[in-house]
């Protein structure tokens, strides 16, 4: 009796260490690696990710490795918390715009950079050009953004008005000032300007690259290199004395210019395309064009004015475990979110990331900036098709080229300028508050940019001063 007593004791405590021994291996060896999105539950984008987590949770080839989703709150605290939470471990990665509050993790490394994700994943960036990579500058000056959303700037224009009076996309200066004549000769407000606030800006962001090219855009706080902003200010002065705007132009802001241009008051308007791009937007009547370039101007056609402005940043912590969680976060990022599907494709999966098409085009749009179709007769061919019909095109004319390639493009120039091209200094409202004074009271240009210059040079030598 005690010879059996003692046998059930022993395997009570064995299957107990096993339980435990279990237990333990188990707590130690699942990794739950917790995603934090700024969308909440019920939204799509939301939905669309967490199908994209789902089918990396099951196809993963580390089983005991897992994908879960978190929304970051939109209220300040909320963030704050958030980041709080990465800051203490419990979030292995996120996805986030370039924002202040995450200045104090990046300065104390607890937010990896892109040359620490290489070293530890080396072949994760094979398919990604450096380029596109140099252009994720953080506040510090590093890089540590994995970009997926970008945004552009461009001259988005009401297509059925185009059509109405027989219009074209302008290829040179002169066509655009004949669209913008056309339109002012049949009572038609050709550019909706909103200058109260930030819509000057874009305006002025725009001219320069167009007289200066990518090298002189930025800002150099010496007076010489000023020439094509010169002529920049005086291109933007015969826009406006020309009737170009709405008369109220001066007055109104950006949104009310926004808001001129969707109700059809005005056929077209040059802003950025997170502004544009919304869900709301027409995008079956409204095409976009580069602004053109004109005889005295630097730009490289195609040069466009863009940025990279959301990504998914690490936890630096993470990149210290086992190889099959780094695999697991970065192949997630780079396999499923960072895939630019085309919603037409055969077999593309529901969860394709919407938000990079939403933002770098209009979903829907036959337009893209510098881009038209080919049209014979009635229908649309592809260039090989119109290869065929005429052997003697050249091929080097017909090549695709998409608003994708001319982001990139764009990005490898700015990145040989050695500054990206839509920073703003501190003294860059000042400017324009300069440019709109002479604007409306006249003056004498070369001495508003002295002032500019002068200005310039003081925000740099007082910012040592701030920073300490």
């Amino acid at each position: 009796m005690r010879k059996t007593i003692k046998i059930v004791s022993l395997l009570l405590i064995l299957i107990t260490v096993v339980g435990l021994f279990s237990g333990c291996v188990n707590s130690e060896s699942w990794v739950t690696l917790k995603f934090g999105i700024p969308y909440t539950e019920d939204s799509d984008t939301y939905q669309k990710i967490q199908l994209a987590a789902d089918d990396s949770n099951m196809y993963t080839e580390s089983d005991y490795v897992k994908i879960e989703l978190v929304s970051i709150p939109e209220d300040e605290e909320g963030k704050k918390d958030f980041l709080k939470k990465m800051n203490n471990g419990e979030i292995a990665f996120f996805m986030y715009e370039r924002d202040d509050l995450i200045t104090p993790y990046l300065e104390s490394g607890r937010i990896a950079t892109l040359t620490e994700i290489q070293q530890v994943y080396p072949s994760c960036f094979e398919d990604r050009k450096q380029f596109v990579l140099d252009t994720s500058t953080d506040a510090d000056g590093m890089n540590h953004m994995l970009a997926l959303k970008g945004n552009y700037q461009g001259v988005f224009f009401n297509e059925d008005l185009f059509l109405q009076y027989g219009l074209k996309i302008p290829k040179t200066w002169d066509q655009f000032q004949n669209v913008i004549n056309t339109f002012i000769q049949n009572g038609v407000t050709p550019i909706a300007g909103g200058f109260a606030d930030g819509g000057m800006k874009y305006w002025m962001d725009e001219l320069i690259l167009m007289e200066g090219g990518v090298a002189e855009h930025s800002y150099v706080p010496k007076y010489g290199v000023v020439n094509s902003w010169s002529r920049a200010i005086t291109d933007f002065e015969n826009l406006y004395k020309s009737g170009a705007f709405n008369s109220d132009c001066m007055t109104a802001t950006q949104d009310q210019a926004a808001e001129m241009f969707a109700s059809g008051q005005a056929a077209m308007i040059l802003t950025n395309s997170k502004n544009i791009a919304t869900d709301d937007a027409d995008a079956d009547s409204m095409g976009v064009f580069s602004l053109p370039v004109a005889s005295t101007g630097k730009k490289n056609i195609g040069d466009i004015i863009c940025d990279f402005d959301i990504g998914v940043y690490v936890n630096s912590s993470y990149l210290k475990k086992s190889t099959e969680v780094i695999d697991t976060l970065v192949l997630f990022v780079l396999d499923y979110l960072d895939k630019a599907m085309d919603d037409e494709e055969e077999g593309a999966p529901e969860w394709s990331y919407p938000a990079y098409k939403s933002n770098w085009s209009l979903p829907g749009n036959p337009y893209t900036i510098g881009e038209e179709e080919i049209i014979i007769d009635d229908g649309t061919i592809t260039p090989e098709e119109q290869l065929e019909k005429d052997p003697t095109i050249e091929e080097d004319i017909l090549k695709e080229d998409t608003l994708d390639n001319r982001v990139f493009n764009m990005m490898e120039n700015v990145t040989e300028a050695g500054r990206s091209l839509n920073t703003e200094y501190k003294t860059f409202d000042s400017f324009i508050d300069l440019v709109k004074g002479y604007i409306e009271n006249g003056g004498d240009i070369d001495a508003l940019l002295t002032e500019a210059t002068n200005n310039e040079i003081a925000a740099q030598n007082e910012q040592p001063q701030q920073e300490q």
